[in-house]
């Protein structure tokens, strides 16, 4: 086994080089509580604000390291830790081939350690607010998050929705926005300044339960912009905090519902009524956990996984029966937290395969009507400029913008899909030709039969 390894930083007392120890900035959060494994992992953060797991024979090793001890000394003292024990070959090998590839250790030769890169997540991040900024709010509004004025806030949104669907109705709301198309412009300012004080209610979420929130910025997340509050000390908390973080942000949209509902109270004013229910069918589209929207994120920490999408590969090898049948983040979970995991992985696999089908079969379509749309758009917004009809205009504007945005957001994602199944395709025809015959061969037969489709449907005209 040392054989193998090319850090000789640990070899001994005779070794040229001071054995490795953490690298700088490196924090190590504990274990992680209210975990869904059987042996909960343990957490550490880079100085690049990056949140790894380990497992818990890895995070001791990671701990004992200091620059001075050698691996003997580690093993021993690792192994009198109880638990795993482990020799000095054994941390060899973790070091050398776990921990120094994670940029964990202070080593000038290693490479920049990687950022996780998943799929379906938050693109082109740029910071609104720093940390600093972010926790002097956070700090002003953590007082909300006392029990009595949630479930105050949580009965008088009840009232309100039952007065507005029942008793009042939405007509006059719909009536004032036709009759001035200008209000629409401020129904979609109102949800927008409604989902900022959403990342809000993360952020103070985050500081109530004890924990520091980072930046608050906007990205791109799947084909449409996002704000996002960096929350990854988070993880340090209980499931309880994790929790109240990860719902925080649609208890603070709450508060900002009954704040338009008394705006409408003291005004008068049908719009806010209207921008009422755009901002709750925003939190109930949050809600779902088959992306990474809230919902996700309360689910993940409900069953103590915080890497759900990483599960569902190995949940369909092992259903499969594919590989050694023992991946350990399938059979180290619970047993119950196994069963929702691949009654999740059931859910969410189906529903990107068919969105991603669907997506692919209308792609020519839908590039075509939502480009001529915000062409369209583009050149209204510029009449009324011209016409002097600055809140049309600027409607107008907003639309052109968003529906190419939507368009740039569908190819880029195209793009990474294809980006990552090429990859996949890669790894798993390597070194086998039959395999790599089989792949070009198909990747033909999906590529011809989608140009036959389009043509056939009239997408594509020659």
């Amino acid at each position: 086994m040392t054989a193998q390894l090319e850090h000789p930083d640990l070899a001994g007392p005779s070794a040229t080089r001071r054995p490795p120890a953490r690298a700088a900035g490196l924090e190590l959060l504990g274990e992680l509580r209210g975990s869904g494994s059987q042996r909960p992992p343990g957490l550490v953060r880079r100085d690049d604000g990056q949140v790894l797991q380990l497992t818990p024979l890895a995070y001791r090793v990671l701990a004992a390291l200091d620059g001075v001890r050698t691996s003997a000394d580690v093993a021993a003292e690792v192994s009198q830790g109880g638990g795993d024990e482990v020799d000095a070959a054994g941390v060899r090998f973790l070091v050398a081939r776990k921990l120094a590839p994670l940029g964990l250790l202070d080593d000038e030769r290693s490479t920049p350690p990687p950022r996780a890169d998943p799929l379906l997540a938050l693109r082109a991040r740029t910071p609104l607010l720093g940390p600093r900024a972010v926790g002097a709010v956070a700090r002003v509004l953590q007082p909300l998050f006392r029990l009595p004025v949630v479930l105050a806030a949580v009965a008088a949104l009840a009232l309100l929705d039952v007065w507005l669907l029942a008793v009042h109705g939405l007509g006059g709301a719909l009536g004032a926005v036709v009759r001035d198309p200008a209000l629409a412009l401020a129904v979609v300012g109102t949800a927008v300044a409604a989902a900022l004080f959403h990342e809000c209610g993360h952020a103070a979420g985050c500081r109530f339960s004890g924990a520091r929130p980072g930046a608050v910025g906007l990205g791109l997340y799947l084909v449409y912009p996002a704000f996002y509050t960096d929350v990854n000390d988070a993880y340090r908390l209980g499931r309880a905090g994790r929790l109240r973080t990860d719902l925080g942000g649609l208890y603070f949209h709450t508060l900002a519902v009954l704040a338009l509902g008394g705006a409408h109270a003291v005004t008068g004013a049908e719009w806010l009524l209207l921008a009422v229910l755009v901002i709750q069918l925003g939190m109930l589209e949050q809600l779902l956990p088959l992306v990474r929207y809230d919902g996700y994120h309360v689910l993940a920490d409900l069953v103590g996984v915080p890497d759900l999408f990483a599960r569902i590969g190995p949940v369909l090898r092992h259903a499969a029966g594919r590989g050694s049948g023992r991946d350990p983040r399938v059979v180290g979970l619970k047993r119950w937290v196994r069963v929702v995991v691949t009654g999740w992985v059931a859910v969410v696999v189906p529903f990107l395969v068919v969105a991603l089908s669907l997506l692919l079969w209308h792609l020519p379509r839908l590039v075509a009507a939502l480009g001529g749309a915000g062409l369209a758009e583009a050149g209204a917004a510029a009449r009324a400029f011209e016409a002097g009809q600055a809140a049309a205009g600027t409607a107008a504007a907003l639309n052109a913008g968003l529906l190419l945005l939507v368009v740039g957001g569908v190819l880029c994602v195209l793009g990474r899909v294809l980006r990552a199944a090429s990859r996949a395709a890669r790894r798993w025809s390597a070194g086998h030709r039959r395999r790599r015959t089989c792949l070009v061969a198909a990747a033909v037969a999906l590529t011809a039969a989608l140009l036959t489709g389009w043509l056939a449907s009239g997408q594509l005209v020659v």
